[in-house]
């Protein structure tokens, strides 16, 4: 997250160079549209990193003085008739990226502004440029085996540079949701930055925790205008891309006998 707080830095600086004090941004809407005419300002193609962006960008600008004004999280990906194109949006996917995004941001800091408009789901790959790492001998483990859907799941696994100059490597942990939710085959839910020397190997572990703002493990019910768990078998992958698994386990998410879920 360190470009995106440098970045924040810079926005802030010249901000207070022309006496401006209110920025409109981060737009936060995915840059799925190749001919999108708003995809330079937008943090990325998935709900989960780009709000993650988003809050060391904010915090950065604001460090400077500067009010940040997050906008347009939703179904604003075309230039063309902006003002009177309609868009219909599932409350179910509408709401997921809302609240994931507002959550987010609201660790940002309270000098910030919402503006509406702005999310929908990874159709693309996401990528990260690193070094080249060895993930084959990751030996990735998740625990409990078995959850109740309410506490952490751990994720853990080996990184390693096979490589021969001293880099960095962003490996990724992917959600895989019970088939019968109806969710995406991959779900981003943490990332983690990791500084090898050549020939290193050092061991990842990251806490998935349900209550987390992002909900990880949830999908939203129009019915309930809740957030829910499903019960059911779970994937984890671990890999530098969506594309590009590298290693991958299991786990089930069951209701203790004699409780509601």
């Amino acid at each position: 997250m360190a470009q995106a707080a440098a970045f924040g830095d810079l926005v802030g600086a010249e901000a207070t160079d022309v006496g401006v004090h209110v920025i409109e941004g981060p737009g936060m809407d995915m840059a799925r549209v190749p001919q999108g005419g708003r995809n330079f300002e937008y943090l990325g193609e998935d709900p989960m990193l780009a709000g993650a962006m988003a809050v060391p960008y904010i915090r950065a600008m604001q460090a400077h003085g500067i009010i940040g004004m997050a906008k347009h999280f939703m179904g604003n990906d075309q230039e063309a008739n902006r003002n009177t194109v309609n868009d219909i949006i599932d409350d179910r996917w509408g709401e997921r990226g809302r609240h994931t995004n507002r959550q987010l941001l609201g660790r940002s800091s309270n000098r910030l502004s919402l503006v509406p408009g702005a999310r929908d789901r990874a159709a693309l790959p996401i990528r990260v440029r690193s070094f080249v790492h060895d993930f084959r001998d990751s030996k990735l483990e998740v625990t409990p085996k078995v959850s109740d859907g309410k506490h952490a799941i751990l994720v853990q696994f080996f990184v390693q540079n096979t490589g021969s100059t001293p880099g960095a490597e962003v490996p990724q942990v992917y959600m895989g949701l019970p088939p019968a939710t109806g969710e995406p085959p991959k779900r981003l839910v943490a990332f983690n930055k990791v500084k090898l020397n050549p020939g290193e190997k050092t061991k990842v572990q990251v806490l998935i925790d349900p209550a987390a703002t992002n909900h990880p493990l949830a999908t939203w019910d129009t019915e309930s205008q809740n957030w829910t768990v499903a019960q059911g078998d779970y994937q984890a992958y671990v890999g530098n891309s969506s594309a590009d698994v590298a290693a991958a386990d299991s786990f089930t998410v069951r209701t203790p006998a004699g409780q509601g879920h």
